[in-house]
C-alpha cells in the first residue's frame, strides 16, 4: 500500500511489483486484505488496476510515510516506470526521480527536462514552466553544473513566453545571458538574445509587439562569428523586427534584407523563415506588393519543405495582408 499511495491515488500492481522486484502473483496476494477491508478498490476494467477508496486513505498512508522512506520509495518508483514505458511515462517518471532528488539521483535532469519539452509540444505551457521550476529547484541537491542550469533557465524562460509571462520570461533569458557570459558560452548567450519575445517575433506580422532585448542582440552580434551566417541572420532579423517597431524603417530595411542575404548563403531553412518574416514586415506598404507576395508564398514552401507547420500557415496568413 505504501508504493500505491507513492504512485498516486489509482496505481498498477504490476509498477508496484517491478518497484519491489517481485512477482505481480505475489502483491496481488499481498493487496487482497486491504481490497476485502475496503481500503481499495478494482479501477476500470484492466486487471490488476486498483485505487484508495477515498483520497483522504492515500494521504494518509503517504504522509505517515518517514520523508526518507518516501523519497527512496520515489526513486524505486521512477525506476519501475522507466523501465516500462521510459517514453509514454515521461512526466510520471519526471516526477518520481524529482522528489528522489533529494537523495542527490541526478536522472531526475533527462526525464524532467524531456517532459518539458513535451509538454510544450502539446501546449501544456504551465506544465512546461512547473517541470522547468521545479528542475531548477532540484539542481541545487547535485553538483553545480552551470551550463546545465542556463539550459534549463533558457526550457523555462520559452515556456513562461509560451504561457504568456512575458516579464517573467525575458528575466530568466537575461539570467540565462548572464550564466553564459560568465562561462564565454557564445552558442547559450546567443540563443538567450534571440529568446526574449521569440514567440512575438515569429508572428510580427500579426502583432505590433516586439518585445526583444536590443542590447543583448547586439552583443551577440559582436560575440558570434562572420562564418556563423545562419545565427547572424538570425540576430540581424530581430533586430530589424525592433528597428521597425521603435520607428526607424530604414534601418529595419537594410537589416531585413542583410539578414535574407545572410539565410540564404547558410542554406538553414529556419534561419530563412525567420528572415524573410522580417523582410516582410520592413516592407508593409503599398510600395512592394510584389515582393511580398513572394515572401508569403516562399514562407508557405520552406514550411512545407521543412515540416514547419506553423512557418507553413504563417506563410498562408501572410498572404492576406498583401
Amino acid at each position: 500500500l505504501e508504493l500505491g499511495a507513492v504512485i498516486g491515488r489509482e496505481f498498477d500492481a504490476l509498477i508496484v511489483a517491478r518497484a519491489l522486484g517481485r512477482t505481480a502473483a505475489d502483491v496481488l496476494a499481498g493487496l487482497q486484505p486491504p481490497l476485502e477491508l475496503g481500503i481499495i478498490a478494482a479501477a476500470g476494467t484492466q486487471q490488476g488496476h486498483f485505487q484508495f477508496r477515498h483520497a483522504l486513505i492515500r494521504d494518509a498512508i503517504y504522509e505517515a510515510l518517514h520523508p526518507a522512506r518516501r523519497v527512496a520509495l520515489h526513486r524505486q518508483v521512477g525506476e519501475a516506470l522507466a523501465e516500462r514505458a521510459p517514453d509514454r511515462l515521461l512526466g510520471e517518471i519526471a516526477h518520481h526521480f524529482l522528489i528522489a532528488a533529494a537523495e542527490g539521483d541526478a536522472r531526475f535532469v533527462e526525464y524532467a527536462i524531456g517532459a518539458a519539452r513535451h509538454a510544450l509540444g502539446r501546449m501544456a505551457f504551465e506544465e512546461a514552466v512547473r517541470l522547468h521550476e521545479r528542475t531548477l529547484a532540484a539542481l541545487t541537491t547535485v553538483p553545480p553544473d552551470e551550463r546545465l542550469r542556463c539550459e534549463v533557465l533558457l526550457g523555462l524562460a520559452e515556456a513562461k513566453e509560451w504561457a504568456n509571462d512575458a516579464s517573467g520570461s525575458r528575466e530568466c533569458f537575461e539570467e540565462a545571458a548572464d550564466i553564459a557570459r560568465t562561462l564565454d558560452a557564445t552558442d547559450l548567450f546567443v540563443r538567450a538574445a534571440l529568446g526574449v519575445g521569440a514567440v512575438a517575433a515569429r508572428k510580427f506580422t500579426a502583432t505590433s509587439r516586439c518585445e526583444s532585448a536590443p542590447a543583448l542582440l547586439r552583443e551577440a552580434v559582436r560575440r558570434i562569428g562572420p562564418d556563423e551566417t545562419a545565427w547572424n541572420a538570425r540576430l540581424l532579423a530581430r533586430l530589424a523586427l525592433h528597428e521597425l517597431s521603435s520607428g526607424s524603417r530604414p534601418a529595419a530595411l537594410e537589416m531585413s534584407g542583410n539578414a535574407v542575404e545572410l539565410a540564404r548563403s547558410s542554406f538553414d531553412l529556419d534561419a530563412l523563415g525567420q528572415a524573410l518574416i522580417a523582410r516582410h514586415a520592413a516592407l508593409l506598404g503599398p510600395d512592394a506588393m510584389d515582393e511580398r507576395m513572394e515572401i508569403s508564398r516562399e514562407l508557405v514552401r520552406i514550411g512545407i519543405e521543412s515540416g514547419d507547420q506553423e512557418l507553413e500557415m504563417r506563410g498562408h496568413a501572410l498572404q492576406f495582408t498583401v
